[in-house]
């Protein structure tokens, strides 16, 4: 299966007491020179997450609060967008993150970008290739921020799981992507789009809540890798 050309690019951010970087990752989501809606879902925020949201010229829904799982769920749906770009509040984009990947969505279901992650003082860098799989294997994760969906896609995994986002701890991101492998997406690494992603900048971030729970993702990747073919050209 192949993505489909250009119209437009939803930029999804879920929110829950989000203020202390939502700004950056508004601005950055704003500053990307695509056509693009930006969807902004509030999940019962009680700090000023809300109010902050309300400066800027974005589509913004409030709810009761539910989790990550349904808030991640909800905004792909109503999304609009022929591609999906889900952007964690408390991260941000390179200015021309989807411009980079622009030329590539007609050949493409899955499109990886580089990722800054930001921990402390230091910066490391997670570059896409070809061993995908094997990174996964040894430990190395890409996160949500740094791929660009085909909404095409996602529609196709909603059809065989009957739900894109599971309602599972830890390693969302991971697990996806290996949902998308089993249905033979075919990825495209854009090495040159960036996205930054804070890691351990508080004790209340998913990664550090849930550090000691997983689903038997290791097994998960083990399986797929011996069982499926990882489909990925090069930009």
């Amino acid at each position: 299966m192949a993505g489909c050309l250009l119209k437009m690019i939803s930029i999804l951010i879920p929110c829950f007491n989000s203020q202390t970087h939502l700004k950056q990752c508004i601005e950055s989501a704003l500053i990307q020179n695509v056509e693009k809606e930006i969807i902004l879902l509030d999940d019962g925020s009680t700090d000023n997450t809300l109010s902050i949201a309300k400066e800027y010229p974005i589509k913004i829904h409030r709810r009761k609060h539910k989790g990550f799982t349904e808030t991640y769920n909800e905004l792909f749906n109503l999304a609009k967008g022929d591609w999906i770009q889900y952007l964690d509040s408390d991260d941000y984009l390179a200015m021309d993150k989807l411009e980079k990947q622009r030329p590539y969505l007609s050949t493409s279901d899955v499109l990886i970008g580089t990722t800054y992650v930001l921990e402390s003082h230091e910066i490391f860098k997670k570059i896409p290739n070809n061993n995908l799989l094997a990174e996964l294997k040894v430990g190395i994760k890409y996160q949500t921020n740094c791929f660009l969906f085909s909404k095409q896609i996602l529609n196709k995994l909603i059809e065989r799981n009957k739900i894109l986002w599971k309602d599972i701890l830890i390693n969302h991101d991971t697990n996806l992507i290996l949902d998308l492998i089993e249905i033979n997406s075919l990825f495209v690494l854009t090495p040159e789009s960036i996205a930054y992603y804070r890691y351990n900048w508080s004790d209340k971030q998913l990664t550090n809540i849930y550090k000691d729970h997983d689903i038997n993702t290791k097994e998960r990747i083990t399986h797929i890798s011996d069982n499926f073919n990882f489909h990925s050209t090069g930009a």
